[in-house]
């Protein structure tokens, strides 16, 4: 079998609340998101995590951020971030074989 290789060159944008304006107002979903991350972490530094992301997602809810998301995938939005961190604890989310080329 022949070994294939690829060169990518990518592009890294921070999506995080407000980096990144223009793309931001220009895609609603990236900036409601943006700004449900941010409060999953705000409120992450006082409570567990999963209280966390029950608060993050009623008062977005409430808010009208990523409401009809949330409130049809509520159950599955909740499971997310328990994966992440344990894909993390793993060791699977670290050094996942990419490598940056200059």
């Amino acid at each position: 079998m022949k070994e294939t290789q690829l060169e990518l060159t990518a592009v890294l944008l921070n999506i995080n609340r407000n980096h990144n304006r223009e793309l931001m107002e220009a895609c609603r979903d990236l900036k409601d998101y943006a700004e449900y991350v941010d409060r999953v972490r705000k409120y992450a530094r006082e409570l567990p995590l999963s209280e966390a992301v029950e608060r993050a997602i009623t008062e977005c809810i409430r808010k009208g951020i990523l409401k009809e998301f949330l409130e049809k995938n509520r159950a599955e939005v909740k499971t997310i971030p328990e994966g992440r961190e344990s894909f993390f604890k793993s060791g699977q989310g670290v050094g996942g074989g990419i490598t940056l080329m200059s």
